[in-house]
């Protein structure tokens, strides 16, 4: 055999090998429900850096991966990653609104934001498909990442009084109140104000040497993964099983060194003096206030119903599924693998989700349409979560099915 035709045996052979081993793998995930399609790995990889991102100089709200934007303190909010970061005043600010279009306002935190992001326009053909009164249905957003009552309660009246009134609100929250509000309280940080490792750090009396070099550890891991999974993504490592799900894996354990670096920074920003701009200090524990926060929750859902009915807005309140609530879901060893967030979260979830669930009726006596999904995937057993509390565009539609149904039944006489 000629030099040249074991040379091209060789390659063949290896290449061979090379297809049978990313098949045999892909075939793992799969066994594992761990999808390993091309677009699959793709989506888990950027999910890394989608909405997760909890840096105050990140836009955490968009369809694209986060990059650098205008964090500011917001009077009313507390906290906002990028000015109209859904575009919802552009739309109102328009002259003359079309008295045509159904519009439906979504709040919430991250959650609401990417279901929104994927579910806009599935959403808005399916209600004018089912609701023959509607020829026209755009739905807009104002949900932020990090957003907990009553900041959602805050958003809608702010919106209302600037004469921006949609048709219909859809309330997605649970979650951030619960998880956020226990890790104000470890912090010894009131509950119900909005997350302190969003706000806080973005004052300048935290704004410490120390603070400021432990940030920037935290901005270089962030900005390794996504450069990492751009150039991953760029090569087509994704449509190999082995290859995408190593760049996979690279890319959670910078995002975890991130995490672990912002951990440090928020710890910083503290210090060890008290700043008046913390607020007073919370000292009642952990349990205390997540009773605390579902007390706001529920109370903030009220008032936005108030609001609704004065204004002739109809209103729906969803409760979120998330990972950690027990019984949610059957976690698959991916999710389970990629669940880790601070206790304090994890204490938030456990004790305050079945006290959300245990508020339904005192929503309901205040004629609130309330659907509580925190249990809509305990049939699922594929992937959804990708990490502690997001799920993929799969559980988005699976959620989208239920708000439909929700939303029709709302809105037909």
């Amino acid at each position: 055999m000629s030099t040249k035709k074991k040379f091209l045996y060789t390659s063949l052979s290896i290449l061979l090998v090379l297809v049978l081993s990313d098949t045999s793998y892909r075939f793992f995930l799969a066994m594992q429900k761990r999808p390993a399609s091309p677009q699959a790995i793709r989506d888990r990889i950027e999910a890394n850096f989608r909405e997760a991102w909890k840096l105050p100089s990140d836009e955490t709200g968009a369809t694209t991966p986060s990059s650098p934007a205008s964090t500011s303190l917001h009077p009313f909010f507390g906290f906002e990653d990028k000015f109209d970061l859904h575009g919802t005043l552009r739309y109102f600010r328009r002259r003359p609104v079309d008295q045509n279009d159904f519009v439906v306002l979504v709040l919430g935190g991250s959650v609401g934001a990417i279901w929104y992001n994927h579910m806009r326009n599935f959403v808005s053909a399916a209600l004018r498909t089912q609701v023959p009164e509607i020829d026209k249905v755009t739905i807009l957003s104002y949900a932020h990442a990090g957003y907990k009552q009553p900041q959602q309660l805050n958003v809608f009246a702010y919106l209302l009084s600037l004469g921006y009134k949609p048709d219909l609100v859809i309330n997605i929250d649970g979650f951030n109140e619960v998880a956020i509000g226990a890790n104000n309280a470890k912090q010894g940080i009131i509950p119900t104000y909005p997350a302190f490792f969003l706000w806080g750090p973005l004052h300048e009396q935290f704004q410490t040497r120390d603070a400021l070099r432990i940030k920037h550890d935290a901005e270089e891991h962030k900005n390794r993964a996504m450069s990492l999974a751009r150039l991953g993504l760029s090569y087509g490592l994704n449509y190999s099983a082995i290859l995408g799900t190593a760049l996979e894996k690279a890319v959670a354990r910078l995002r975890l060194k991130f995490a672990n670096a912002y951990e440090k920074f928020v710890a910083e920003s503290l210090g060890d003096k008290r700043s008046p701009a913390i607020g007073p200090s919370y000292r009642h524990g952990l349990e205390s206030g997540i009773k605390v926060s579902v007390d706001s929750w529920w109370r903030s859902s009220v008032a936005i119903k108030g609001l609704c009915e004065k204004w002739e807005v109809q209103y729906l309140h969803v409760l979120q599924p998330t990972l950690h609530d027990k019984g949610s879901k059957p976690l698959t060893e991916s999710e389970r693998r990629t669940s880790t967030m601070p206790s304090s979260w994890i204490t938030g979830v456990r004790i305050g989700y079945p006290l959300l669930r245990r508020e339904r009726s005192r929503l309901e006596k205040h004629n609130i349409t309330f659907l509580d999904l925190s249990r809509v995937f305990e049939d699922v057993s594929d992937t959804l979560y990708y990490d502690c509390c997001h799920f993929s565009k799969t559980g988005c539609e699976i959620m989208a099915t239920e708000i439909i149904d929700a939303v029709v039944s709302l809105i037909t006489p």
